[in-house]
């Protein structure tokens, strides 16, 4: 058996085939670690409050508030708003109303087609990078 550049080529090609179709059935790896519902609403508390902190209003001479989100605080956030997590007890002195908050995602009832149904939220950010996995139904399966 000679190796010539013909089969040289159809095994590279059979072994990258094989690796791909792997990659592709192969669950992927959770992005961040699954948070407990009391933790996730201390998360999502704890980003309200960072909120009212940008919202307040400032004095002429004062710097503009900086505020630092952890990755999982947003995620709770993201599952709060979605209905995932209940509602932690706000003990803020003004509520955050729902247009200032940063996700603007809706999960339907019925996953009607114009909406869709998501169960899960992970994120974690890395730097000025936001990774975000989330777990749907699509045709009966999650995806």
């Amino acid at each position: 058996m000679q190796l010539t550049g013909r089969r040289i080529s159809t095994t590279v090609m059979l072994v990258g085939t094989a690796i791909t179709v792997y990659q592709v059935l192969s669950k992927p790896q959770p992005v961040a670690a699954t948070l407990s519902v009391s933790a996730a609403q201390a998360n999502a508390q704890a980003f309200d409050q960072k909120l009212e902190q940008v919202a307040a209003p400032r004095g002429a001479g004062s710097a503009p508030a900086e505020v630092h989100f952890t990755s999982d605080e947003v995620s709770s956030e993201m599952a709060q708003a979605a209905g995932a997590i209940p509602a932690a007890p706000q003990v803020a002195t003004k509520p955050v109303n729902s247009a200032s908050r940063a996700s603007g995602v809706t999960a339907a009832p019925g996953g009607t087609p114009d909406q869709v149904n998501v169960k899960n939220y992970q994120v974690k950010l890395d730097g000025d990078i936001a990774h975000g996995q989330f777990l749907t139904q699509v045709a009966g399966r999650d995806i």
